[in-house]
């Protein structure tokens, strides 16, 4: 019996299917329909691609979608985070 764990999922056709499976994603692992794509193609984002202000008392919850070929590492993310933070004048 396939478990999703041995599954394997398609690949979504396009940067936009991604950010769709994101957002209800997130949606779905803080229980908060608040969540929202930020800005529109062409536009300033700051790095942050969804985001919720949450009611369940996180607080603000931002994503980035990102089109990575082999391994994520922590510093790249970490770079990232910085980048947006500083972008957004919270660093």
């Amino acid at each position: 019996m396939p478990t999703i764990s041995s599954s394997q999922l398609p690949l979504p056709l396009n940067w936009q299917d991604f950010e769709t499976i994101t957002l209800d994603a997130l949606k779905i692992r803080y229980n908060d329909r608040n969540f929202t794509k930020h800005g529109r193609p062409g536009q300033a984002q700051n790095g942050v691609d969804i985001y919720s202000t949450t009611t369940n008392g996180i607080g603000i919850i931002a994503a980035q979608c990102k089109l990575t070929f082999g391994t994520l590492t922590a510093k790249a993310i970490q770079d990232e985070v910085a980048a947006m933070l500083k972008e957004a004048n919270l660093s």
